[in-house]
């Protein structure tokens, strides 16, 4: 994603074991995740095409079970967006943070996954 792009291919994937595709605006859509197993799916909140809690909303839609790897962000914290995770258990980090919260973000949803 444009905002978070740089920011990640910066501090992040020269630290990581882990691969990092980014989706453009004009190609986020549900099609991406549904042809692509991804183990985490970190979106924005406010994006110009679809907002992240509709991106999550429609992608558990298709797969309930992806629901459980994503992480929401943004830099605004209001009580919509509170709500939206809570009833929804979801990952949110506020922007601006550290990478170093990103990456146990990340390590806590790929063990829960495995069941570690």
């Amino acid at each position: 994603m444009f905002g978070v792009q740089p920011y990640f291919n910066k501090y992040y994937r020269p630290l990581s074991d882990f691969s990092l595709p980014f989706l453009d605006y004009e190609s986020l859509n549900l099609g991406k995740i549904n042809e692509q197993y991804f183990d985490v799916i970190l979106t924005d909140i406010k994006m110009p095409v679809m907002n992240g809690m509709d991106f999550y909303t429609q992608a558990v839609a298709k797969d309930k079970d992806i629901g459980k790897r994503f992480v929401l962000f943004s830099g605004i914290v209001d009580e919509q967006i509170l709500s939206f995770v809570k009833r929804n258990r979801l990952a949110y980090l506020v922007k601006p943070l550290p990478i170093g919260e990103i990456r146990l973000t990340v390590k806590k949803i790929l063990e829960e996954a495995s069941g570690n």
